[in-house]
């Protein structure tokens, strides 16, 4: 009997354990979907504004460079679509499908209204200030990642071992 009670307090606590890892992991994906946006927006001023390459061209070879990134998969495929004349519709379809939230999201949408335009300094100006607001965001949520990380992992083990207690 003793045997089957610590077995079950230690199902529970991993229980525990395991959804409190899961939240940690959970969050630094967020976080790690951040930074690749950050990655896109890069790669993207740099073919448009850097190589002056064509918005087709320019999105096929970031996406080459960030295979999975789902936002710049669907753009990509409704471009090809529907035209890069509607950059601007492609582009916000393309971000209320994908996985990324908040502010992140936001600062991507901003973008909507510039790219596939002809005024290039514009786009550069629209691109500079998305990689700088991503990276302030970036900073902001892995600096929370990591602290709430382990409150996460602390929560599951402490939760788990008190069910177990409450339940042996």
């Amino acid at each position: 009997m003793v045997t089957v009670s610590i077995l079950g307090g230690a199902i529970v606590s991993a229980t525990g354990l395991f959804l409190g890892v899961s939240a940690a992991w959970e969050k630094s994906a967020a976080v790690r979907r951040i930074l690749e946006a950050k990655g896109v927006a890069a790669a993207l001023r740099r073919e448009i504004c850097g190589r002056l390459s064509p918005l087709p061209a320019a999105v096929s070879r970031v996406r080459a460079e960030f295979p999975s990134c789902a936002f710049l998969a669907k753009f990509e495929r409704l471009g090809a679509e529907r035209g890069y004349e509607n950059a601007p519709d492609c582009w916000r379809e393309a971000l209320s499908s994908g996985n990324l939230r908040g502010e992140a999201l936001e600062a991507l949408y901003a973008l909507a209204p510039v790219i596939g335009r002809y005024d290039q300094q514009e786009q550069k100006d629209a691109f500079d200030e998305l990689t700088e607001r991503l990276e302030g965001i970036y900073r902001a949520a892995h600096e929370q990642n990591r602290a709430m990380g382990r409150v996460y992992v602390t929560l599951g083990i402490c939760g788990g071992a008190a069910l177990a207690i409450l339940l042996g």
